[in-house]
């Protein structure tokens, strides 16, 4: 009886995934976060969102093009990263510092850390407390 079970590592998923499905579900999965957002924060969430995801999208982009390797983009993985960067940060954010958190979660953690590190990294993070250290004087901001 022992014989006839199967034991595999996780994720066990019977059909064949690709990085873009994944995360096409990721963001399918966040719909509500943002509408929450945008709800609560008004022109704030959107700014905020369109910020983090474009400078995502362009730093990986412009490191694909300068490292000479094929446009990722299609597998919405850096779209993902200015997503979740964006909705992990508090709406009083300058702009300015949500931007410089993308170009780190991209260039420095997912272009430049990941791609040495044999485990993915999670650059959505390390980029969110790089962003949450560099705006420690602007926290309580009044916008």
């Amino acid at each position: 009886m022992l014989s006839q079970i199967i034991v595999s590592p996780a994720p066990h998923t019977s059909q064949n995934l690709t990085t873009r499905r994944l995360m096409a579900d990721v963001i399918i999965g966040l719909v509500p976060a943002v509408v929450a957002a945008g709800i609560l924060f008004r022109l704030r969430a959107p700014a905020l969102i369109g910020i983090c995801v474009g400078v995502c999208l362009l730093s990986e982009w412009v490191c694909n093009l300068l490292r000479r390797k094929p446009n990722s983009l299609g597998d919405l993985s850096a779209a993902v990263t200015g997503l979740i960067l964006a909705l992990s940060l508090p709406p009083a954010v300058p702009l300015s510092v949500a931007a410089i958190g993308s170009v780190f979660a991209i260039v420095i953690v997912k272009m430049w850390w990941a791609p040495s590190s044999p485990s993915s990294s999670p650059s959505t993070s390390t980029a969110d407390w790089e962003a949450m250290c560099s705006i420690r004087p602007w926290r309580h901001a009044p916008f």
